[in-house]
């Protein structure tokens, strides 16, 4: 088998908040030094001007963000606008998409215009590769997303089985995802050739601290157990779909 150091240059970090650990710098020295990839969500157009500040462009690239929750009926239409100016500097979306933890009608819909409206955009524009959020909205996120055109990927997916076999999307899997009966038998739905790998850190912890790049060793090692592969095999794989997606959209 190929050494690990090799594996990790295959790897890519499609959903991470490099700028929300206590110590970005270290997390960006570690992922340089093991020749690694990682693409930076951001909640807002501010957040996506300075997080590209401190991106190389290469190895770590920064997504322009629409977080739902900062959607409002008063506030949707400056938003999208603010999204609509800053797309053209970038090929990555995220986070955009859906919150339905609020259960009041008037926040969702805005929810919904806002999403459907960065859609369009990106479908507008070409080349664009959507890190989607949806929780607690699994059955609204598909319906919108399958009307659009451009790829998108359900980050840390929580549907159920058959919403995975329905949505015709990418995924992105991290650690908390495999940890459950319930969410291996949800990422073993998810098609292997739409298979990508997260860590959405530092909101998932691994081993009781904030999952960073390099613990991507172990998301690949569960799903190599889960696809009854070995870990060489899993990571070609997951090398290969990454190369699908994102040379496909260049």
């Amino acid at each position: 088998m190929k050494p690990w150091r090799a594996l990790t240059r295959q790897l890519l970090d499609t959903h991470c908040h490099v700028f929300d650990y206590q110590d970005p710098e270290a997390v960006l020295a570690a992922v340089c030094a093991a020749d690694m990839r990682v693409h930076v969500m951001s909640q807002s157009t501010a957040e996506f001007a300075t997080n590209a500040e401190h991106c190389d462009g290469v190895r770590v690239r920064p997504a322009l963000g629409l977080f739902p929750t900062l959607v409002t009926p008063d506030t949707v239409e400056t938003l999208v606008a603010e999204f609509a100016a800053a797309l053209p500097r970038t090929r990555l979306v995220g986070e955009v998409g859906l919150d339905f933890v609020t259960d009041d009608p008037a926040l969702r819909s805005s929810q919904i215009l806002a999403f459907r409206e960065v859609l369009a955009l990106c479908d507008g524009a070409g080349g664009k590769v959507l890190s989607v959020h949806s929780r607690r909205s699994a059955a609204e996120a598909i319906e919108v997303v399958q009307a659009a055109t451009s790829p998108v990927i359900l980050h840390w997916f929580s549907g159920t089985v058959e919403q995975v076999l329905r949505a015709g999307t990418w995924f992105s899997v991290n650690a908390a995802m495999l940890r459950s009966r319930k969410g291996r038998e949800r990422v073993a739905a998810m098609p292997r050739e739409r298979v990508l790998l997260e860590t959405d850190g530092p909101y998932v912890t691994v081993g009781g601290r904030p999952g960073q790049p390099l613990d991507l060793r172990h998301v690949a090692e569960g799903l190599a157990r889960l696809w009854e592969v070995s870990l060489a095999d899993a990571v070609e794989r997951l090398a290969e779909n990454g190369r699908e997606l994102f040379s496909a959209q260049s």
